[in-house]
């Protein structure tokens, strides 16, 4: 019996340690690198005397606004608490749009040339990153947990009658 705990507690340990490390990965493919490489390439946080937001500053507001809203998307359906989720949503669904729309106007600019450069880039980070994203398949566990938990409760509710 307590073989089969501690088995347990470890596969809870490596589960999550993989959980992580997929979502490291998902995070630095999906969005660090192709930043980095933005950064690096057009030298986007140089200093200047005000601010100035290039073309590619446009393209890291766009591409941060879509990958955050995605992540917060997915973080939203694993919270449970009504109130956080309304807050996580918020910022999802108006803030960040409505922030990267505000940053986007302001920095218009002629850059199309360097954004084939970009998708080169991005071309090759995201399918990596999108395979590595840990969320689809513990939302799918936690969805089979909460159905386990429902079908007990109802099997509970038999099975006290019975007494």
């Amino acid at each position: 019996m307590e073989m089969n705990e501690q088995m347990n507690k470890s596969n809870k340990r490596s589960d999550i340690a993989f959980f992580i490390s997929r979502l490291i990965g998902y995070i630095v493919l999906g969005l660090v690198i192709p930043m980095s490489f933005l950064i690096w390439r057009f030298d986007l946080f140089s200093k200047t005397s005000k601010l100035n937001i290039g073309g590619w500053g446009v393209v890291v507001i766009i591409f941060t606004a879509v990958f955050i809203a995605k992540l917060a998307k997915q973080a939203c359906e694993a919270i449970d608490n009504v109130f956080a989720k309304q807050i996580v949503d918020a910022v999802r669904k108006v803030l960040i749009p409505l922030l990267a729309a505000t940053l986007c106007l302001y920095a218009v600019g002629d850059f199309w040339k360097e954004l084939v450069n970009f998708f080169i880039a991005l071309t090759i980070c995201e399918p990596i990153a999108y395979v590595l994203n840990p969320f689809p398949e513990f939302l799918k566990e936690k969805e089979k947990e909460e159905k386990k938990s429902n079908l007990v409760k109802v099997l509970e509710l038999f099975w006290e009658k019975k007494k």
